[in-house]
């Protein structure tokens, strides 16, 4: 089953009300995880670190300021995280620096998740390789180079990658979801998908690729103020999104291909048998002039029309019979 994570990220705008009314609307739309990120502004960015240019269209001056515009205290998380557990939704976090990080992995989280942004990070994949805990990573701006870099700091049984283009929102030709099996296949390790185009469509198709993660961020509104409203999706956009992965794990089905219940009963009155073209008598060898391929009620499978011809009528039959 698909383990869909609501990546809430900063969409609260530093607010705990807020916060809490995601995790709220992420229970309800039937998401599995409710993400947050949380960094210590300081420690993630300098003070003339430049903002990207979908952040700079939200006039943020420096991606330090942006992050203590956006960022809940400690205190707020832990209240977060307690909300999450009563309302049966498992809280995770991605963390911007190494302390952050720490004190998540002290029994905040089961999983570490790493965003794109820190996979190039040796100091934060080394402590959260320490922990031998399950980790998610994101391989936005990622060659595979890199992503072999990054998992010799990990416990690679236990690490999950996610497919990823790291643009806000982004464009549906750049998703490239073919590269979620060539990721499994150079590293043998599940695959999913961390999605930021502004639509539902790339998700369910990295569902029908056997993606065994879905990761989409998720606003109560998608005009608010802040970096990553225009890429997520509204409750009902993600309602919408969660109920066609579930459909689509339903009809993934088994990798053998065999007759679905279903259609055993159809099979009968839609394959066609061999039936009398026009009269034959007894002794007749049977032609192309003489039978032929229709559905019928009875006769032998019409795949057998070619060990058929040339053989002799062993009785009369009438036209559209079937040949026994």
């Amino acid at each position: 089953m698909t383990n869909i994570i609501c990546e809430i990220g900063v969409n609260h705008g530093g607010s705990l009300t807020a916060a809490l009314q995601l995790a709220d609307a992420a229970k309800a739309v039937g998401a599995d995880i409710a993400k947050y990120q949380l960094a210590i502004p300081e420690l993630e960015a300098t003070g003339t670190a430049p903002v990207a240019p979908y952040q700079a269209a939200q006039d943020f001056t420096s991606q330090r300021a942006m992050i203590r515009d956006l960022m809940l205290t400690r205190d707020e998380f832990d209240k977060v995280i307690a909300h999450c557990d009563n309302i049966g939704i498992e809280f995770m976090a991605s963390a911007g620096d190494c302390d952050s990080l720490r004190w998540l992995i002290d029994g905040r989280i089961n999983t570490i998740k790493i965003g794109s942004g820190d996979l190039t990070n040796g100091e934060m994949l080394q402590v959260a390789g320490e922990t031998l805990m399950p980790v998610i990573l994101s391989t936005g701006m990622a060659t595979p180079s890199d992503i072999h870099a990054a998992l010799a700091f990990l416990p690679q049984h236990r690490v999950t990658l996610l497919q990823c283009t790291s643009a806000y929102p982004c464009p549906i030709e750049d998703v490239n979801l073919a590269a979620i099996a060539s990721l499994r296949q150079e590293f043998k390790l599940p695959v999913g998908f961390s999605d930021h185009t502004s639509g539902i469509a790339a998700a369910i198709g990295a569902a029908a690729m056997g993606a065994v993660v879905i990761e989409k961020h998720m606003t109560l509104n998608r005009l608010s103020a802040g970096p990553d409203h225009a890429a997520s999706l509204e409750p009902f956009q993600f309602k919408r999104m969660v109920d066609l992965i579930r459909e689509v794990e339903k009809s993934l089905g088994s990798p053998r291909k065999m007759l679905a219940a279903s259609e055993i009963e159809n099979a009968a009155s839609c394959h066609k048998r061999l039936v009398a073209s026009r009269p034959i008598v007894t002794g007749e060898c049977f032609t192309p002039e003489n039978i032929t391929a229709k559905r019928a009620a009875g006769g032998r499978p019409a795949i057998q029309y070619h060990f058929t011809l040339g053989s002799t009528a062993t009785r009369d039959y009438a036209v559209d019979e079937g040949i026994a």
